[in-house]
């Protein structure tokens, strides 16, 4: 999101290439905002970036790590984040810089889409954090960059210290802040990081137009975390920070396993009803040998009518093959279940949403995230539709959960769906609250003969 200059009366003068962060920001076709200059020319060894959305920091990043690389003889640096998708972010902007730059091109030994080795020894790598930093493990580093740094697992901070002890390497921290809790937000409070912020506003290039538009589309607490970079207090939200920070590790999976033994695949449907709601369709895949669950892909899509859903699911489960398909026959939905029943057949379920299947089905939704059972995408639309929601509980004990004036549950709800399947075996006597504890996974399939 940086201005691109032109090329004339930038001659690019090789013997002085290194003088500074912001001269070689400026040759690789980039002129930094104040709040950009302040970050590159920081040589602390400890760094943390908080920013909303949109501000630059990772071609800054990337800028600035490319000019260490090539200063420095014999580095070795790491940019990491939860998912690999995630981390070549990062990773593809400086690959773009190298291979647009012939004055860079030169200083290359080798270019892969993870690794860049430079004829001075130094070399960049693209990790994914993983669950606990295993990859990151056995690299000894000079520098290491953690990109969404408040979504990325505890455990993996834990393996990143290790990694700079023998080199008194440094590490920067880049993101968008989600709650007051975490290494993130420790490490914004601490004395041994030196502190970047910068508002989505700062940015000259976004207008004022579309910073509206986000505004009104989003929930307040929303706004101030992804466009104002605000560390803001959890409270009363369903599915907390925490805890989507802790689920939300996955990458996109663009096609089905072929052992059809081991993995099926579920589909949950949202159709959308009025105004700003988009139809939603999540697909999540079970692992019978690791009795796990994972969202693998999804879709959304708006102002399509209904027999658009049935193409697009009956496409879908051609191309997956669904053990069930799950939607909400909730106002138009019925007579797209009673149409896909009679061409696909048994797999295809209706849910008609009240407040206590609602409650119920976000409540094993969580369920399933706490035990461990399920792994999301780490996917900033989801992650927000679900930190948004928020309880409270009736006069007569009831949970009731919320949606937000503003924005949208469409994914959650796709998702609460696509792993309905998998509910927990729920005996509950009369106002009781609590069910009992759930049953293994393992041959689920009984206890729904009901169906």
């Amino acid at each position: 999101m940086e201005g691109e200059i032109t090329k004339e009366g930038n001659k690019i003068d090789e013997r002085n290439l290194l003088i500074d962060e912001i001269h070689f920001a400026v040759v690789c076709g980039y002129r930094p905002f104040p709040y950009q200059v302040n970050f590159l020319l920081d040589n602390s060894k400890r760094i943390i970036f908080v920013a909303g959305r949109q501000v630059g920091k990772s071609t800054m990043a990337s800028i600035k790590a490319l000019y260490n690389a090539l200063k420095h003889d014999n580095w070795t640096i790491l940019v990491v984040a939860p998912t690999f998708r995630q981390s070549k972010i990062i990773f593809d902007k400086m690959r773009e810089i190298v291979i647009t730059r012939p004055w860079i091109t030169m200083r290359t030994e080798r270019i892969t889409q993870t690794m860049i080795y430079f004829k001075n020894r130094s070399r960049i790598f693209c990790l994914p954090s993983g669950y606990t930093g295993e990859t990151i493990r056995g690299f000894t580093s000079q520098l290491i960059i953690i990109d969404e740094g408040a979504y990325v697992p505890e455990e993996v901070y834990v393996s990143v210290v290790p990694a700079l002890s023998t080199t008194d390497g440094s590490l920067w921290l880049l993101g968008t802040p989600a709650g007051k809790r975490g290494y993130f937000w420790s490490a914004w409070n601490s004395p041994e990081f030196s502190k970047h912020h910068a508002k989505t506003e700062e940015n000259p290039l976004v207008t004022k137009e579309f910073l509206e538009e986000q505004r009104m589309a989003m929930t307040e607490i929303q706004f101030r975390q992804e466009f104002l970079g605000e560390f803001v207090e959890e409270a009363d939200v369903f599915y907390n920070y925490e805890l989507v920070k802790k689920v939300a590790v996955g990458d996109w999976k663009e096609k089905p396993e072929e052992d059809r033994e081991r993995f099926k695949y579920y589909l949950g449907v949202d159709l959308a009803r009025m105004g700003n709601d988009e139809s939603a369709y999540v697909i999540v895949e079970y692992d019978e040998k690791e009795d796990r669950l994972r969202m693998a892909n999804y879709q959304t899509t708006s102002k399509k009518p209904l027999t658009d859903a049935i193409g697009r699911i009956k496409a879908l489960d051609n191309f997956w093959r669904f053990e069930r398909i799950i939607i909400d026959e909730s106002g138009l939905g019925s007579g797209v279940v009673d149409s896909l029943k009679e061409e696909i057949g048994f797999k295809v379920r209706g849910f008609t949403f009240s407040s206590k299947e609602r409650e119920e089905l976000y409540t094993n939704l969580k369920y399933l995230m706490e035990k461990g059972k399920l792994t999301i995408l780490n996917d900033i639309k989801l992650r927000n539709q679900l930190t948004s929601l928020t309880y409270e509980y009736t006069s007569s004990g009831r949970l009731k959960i919320k949606k937000p004036e503003r924005g949208n549950d469409d994914l959650v709800d796709a998702l609460a769906l696509a792993v309905w399947e998998f509910r927990r075996k729920s005996v509950v006597k009369e106002l009781e609250i609590q069910p009992l504890e759930p049953p293994s996974f393992r041959g689920f399939e009984q206890y729904f003969s009901g169906w």
